[in-house]
């Protein structure tokens, strides 16, 4: 695949996140819950094949918000804020993006016939050596979503996990079981292999597996390995049962909004498209 890539100077801004969480479920659900993850993920070695064919016009650049990661440089020993986690977006906080889904219609296609709105749709790149730091989404919008990481590519070196089941069972929540690869986040232990961390409890990516989470609760994630790995991010509707108490449809929307426009503040900045 050959892409163009842009750089640009670390921002310093940051829209304030929410400060707690939305309901009393853990910070992973189970993929199978949701129809719309489930139709889209069935498709992604196509999904795949069609990221991997796009040609020199697709415009790959850095998330915009660039004070979240940093790529750790070993080569020349130096950390470089803004740099490592690069996205191509089709979908952006309701917005389509018409040139991107044009060079994707394979994805848009599967994307389109989805039986719920996808609010966000994005390739997202972890290069190798980046950080993602903790942080928490977006204050309106994040109530009104949980996001999905399809996983299309990732590192063969991620750290691995087989736990004992009863020690297991002891230390994750009980509607965090139907994953294995859910386990506690042990803050002492040294970031290694290819890793997402939400609240206390951590995963890894596997391609053509997928991971739900609440965005509103504080994650993180860290490729320290020699590979990149890369998702379709994706946005979906809160079903009714895991809303966020509190919040009513107008609050939703307006943070919908809120959440585009700023994104596309720092977007422009850069001279990028929005995401």
């Amino acid at each position: 695949m050959h892409v163009t890539y842009r750089t640009a100077r670390p921002s310093t801004q940051k829209m304030e996140g929410p400060g707690g969480v939305g309901n009393d479920h853990g910070p992973f659900y189970d993929p199978n819950e949701f129809d719309c993850v489930v139709e889209v993920a069935s498709r992604w070695k196509e999904i795949l094949e069609e990221f991997r064919s796009l040609d020199s016009g697709a415009e790959v650049h850095p998330w915009p918000e660039m004070n979240l990661y940093q790529l750790n440089d070993t080569s020349q020993n130096r950390v470089v804020r803004g740099a490592g986690w690069d996205v191509f977006g089709l979908h952006a906080f309701g917005k389509k993006k018409e040139a991107n889904c044009r060079m994707c219609p394979v994805t848009a296609g599967i994307i389109k016939r989805c039986k719920v709105p996808l609010t966000t749709a994005t390739f997202s790149i972890l290069r190798p050596g980046v950080h993602v730091l903790p942080h928490s989404g977006y204050v309106g919008y994040s109530n009104s979503i949980l996001r999905a990481h399809i996983c299309l590519t990732a590192p063969q070196e991620i750290s691995s996990c087989v736990p004992d089941p009863d020690v297991w069972k002891k230390s994750v929540p009980s509607d965090q079981w139907f994953s294995k690869s859910i386990f506690p986040y042990d803050p002492l232990q040294p970031r290694t292999g290819c890793m997402f961390r939400v609240d206390d409890l951590q995963t890894s990516w596997r391609p053509g597996h997928c991971l739900v989470f609440d965005d509103l609760r504080m994650h993180e994630a860290w490729n320290f390995t020699s590979e990149p790995r890369v998702n379709l991010m994706i946005d979906f509707p809160r079903p009714a049962k895991y809303r966020v108490p509190g919040y009513d449809d107008d609050e939703v929307l307006d943070g919908l909004e809120k959440g585009a426009k700023y994104l596309d503040k720092l977007t422009s900045k850069h001279g990028w498209e929005p995401i």
